[in-house]
């Protein structure tokens, strides 16, 4: 299934592994790019053990379209490797401030830091309105 419209991270059900993935795909990309290719991504390699361990060639066919796939391969294989041996997501290979940014707002539902990304700032003011017109909702009933 295609993600829908709107931050592609949020689609992604609060998994850092996967909402890491979904940032590494859409370094130097865009969202249009990426929406059809990561669910079969995610499909073929559905958690960190099974794309670390995934054949170097089959994951770099499916990445070809976004270019830099050599790239992208090997941050996906080692990133995957990290995470299937329980590290944080904060100490896994190649993953910044933009990918943690993601992290910490869709899985943490954390809005302290400063995004510098601007759909990761959308997606902060949008959750910020919906806490404020819950909190309003509260108080009148």
């Amino acid at each position: 299934m295609i993600p829908p419209p709107g931050l592609i991270q949020e689609s992604l059900g609060g998994d850092p592994w996967r909402v890491a993935v979904a940032c590494a795909l859409l370094n130097r990309t865009t969202g249009r790019q990426v929406r059809p290719l990561l669910p079969r991504l995610l499909a073929r390699w559905p958690d960190p053990a099974s794309m670390a361990a995934a054949d170097p060639r089959r994951i770099g066919r499916l990445l070809r379209p976004l270019g830099l796939w050599r790239r992208r391969r090997d941050l996906l294989r080692r990133l995957s490797a990290d995470a299937a041996a329980g590290m944080p997501p904060e100490d896994w290979f190649g993953v910044g401030k933009y990918a943690m940014d993601a992290v910490r707002r869709v899985c943490r539902g954390d809005l302290t830091a400063r995004p510098e990304d601007k759909e990761l700032r959308s997606y902060k003011a949008r959750l910020l309105r919906r806490a404020r017109e819950g909190e309003r909702c509260r108080i009148r009933t």
